[in-house]
């Protein structure tokens, strides 16, 4: 289906690594730059600072004004944007394969050339507390930030994106360059590139616009291992008519291989309409709205959690419900029928993905930064196919256990 022939890797002399995947059939290319860099990489007094800082590079650089930056791609008919997330960092752009050198120029001046004009920071402080706020109005994703503080307590990976209004209001200037020195290095970025792409054309470009970035310093990534997750159930209220609640567990990180296994077993469960979440839970109680699986990794860790969002006197009954399917699963023997179907739905679901340049770019860079090799699709669905009814039981049986599942409940408030 593809080859490794496609994938080609380069690190220059300052420690930037590039990556393209070359795609012959699209005329468009998908550019990311990643930086090893995220919310993991806070303290409670700088927290969401990474995510300010990937707001701050498009107010302004010392080549271009903020509608310069935005209308340089939006003029070609592409489009630039950024998101932060625990642990990395990405300024992304898609062009036509004829605008590479428009997207690497606009890409590289944000990161070299922010102006972090105090006049900026202070109006930007004002639209990340406004995003904080659509947090807390939105419940459904609250839950989540409510779950991973209690899943990580009193660690970096519990820590909010976004930060605090407390935090956020002591971003300076001073704050801001000390952070962006400290971890905007050559070592810790990863250029990937998806589409269209010539390597050496890109190797040119990149070397012309990053290839003097030589910072003195060095700070290759060092990470607190997360502490024991604090089980069991806590609540919070709201002022809003339903009832969310997380039930989850701790995981395994990246590069476990038990990751298929686990893909497959969170498919069984959430993988669509037909999935067991959906049938035994939404449509035999008609209680729910929205319920729904979830897997996230990270370097040396993970999380698998269910999330229901239901009528604010059936959160207990949904609680007990959503507990009685992970034992369920871990009791008994999914049928070979079950799992053969799942893993085409896994199968499917990567292949159709991977028309598109941006989840190509995506998976090329998290391959190398996460796995420091590359794996063709014909690979990951070896993987896929190998994984049994006894590996999903076997697996649930091991994650599921009710001394290791914490539960977030986020109530109505009583007034």
């Amino acid at each position: 289906m593809d080859s490794l022939k496609h994938i080609r890797k380069t690190v220059l002399p300052n420690g930037i690594t590039v990556v393209t995947e070359y795609v012959d059939f699209v005329r468009s290319v998908a550019i990311g730059v990643w930086v090893e860099v995220g919310s993991r990489d806070e303290n409670p007094e700088n927290n969401g600072i990474a995510h300010f800082m990937e707001h701050m590079v498009f107010k302004g650089t010392e080549n271009r004004t903020p509608f310069e930056i935005a209308n340089t791609i939006e003029s070609l008919g592409g489009n630039l944007n950024a998101f932060t997330g625990k642990e990395l960092t990405c300024f992304y752009a898609r062009v036509l394969d004829e605008h590479l050198p428009q997207a690497i120029s606009v890409l590289s001046d944000i990161l070299l050339h922010p102006l972090f004009l105090p006049e900026d920071i202070e109006k930007e402080k004002s639209v990340v507390k406004e995003e904080l706020a659509d947090v807390e109005d939105t419940p459904s994703d609250l839950i989540h930030e409510h779950f991973i503080s209690q899943m990580y307590p009193d660690h970096p990976l519990g820590y909010s994106i976004l930060g605090s209004r407390h935090s956020i209001g002591n971003f300076s200037r001073e704050l801001i360059k000390e952070f962006t020195g400290r971890f905007y290095l050559p070592e810790r970025m990863v250029i990937s590139v998806a589409g269209h792409v010539d390597h050496e054309h890109l190797l040119e470009l990149v070397t012309q616009s990053l290839g003097d970035f030589s910072p003195a310093v060095s700070n290759p990534r060092s990470l607190v291992p997360p502490r024991e997750a604090a089980t069991g159930v806590r609540e919070y209220r709201n002022g809003m008519q339903q009832a969310h609640l997380i039930s989850g567990v701790r995981t395994f990180s990246y590069s476990d291989p038990r990751r298929y296994a686990l893909l497959v077993l969170n498919t069984v469960l959430s993988g669509g309409m037909s999935a067991r979440l959906f049938q035994n839970i939404r449509e035999k109680y008609g209680f729910v709205y929205s319920i729904y699986s979830f897997v996230d990794f990270f370097t040396d860790d993970g999380v698998f959690g269910v999330y229901i969002g239901t009528e604010k006197s059936q959160a207990d009954f949904m609680q007990e419900k959503i507990a009685e399917e992970l034992r369920q699963i871990s009791d008994t023997l999914v049928s070979e029928e079950e799992v053969q179907k799942v893993k085409s739905q896994v199968k499917g679901s990567l292949v159709l993905s991977l028309e598109n340049m941006f989840s190509r770019m995506n998976r090329l860079a998290k391959q190398d930064i996460y796995y420091k090799e590359f794996q063709t699709i014909d690979q990951y669905i070896a993987r896929v196919e190998e994984v049994t009814a006894d590996d999903v039981r076997a697996l649930a049986g091991e994650l599921f256990q009710e001394e290791r599942i914490v539960t977030s409940i986020l109530r109505p408030a009583d007034n």
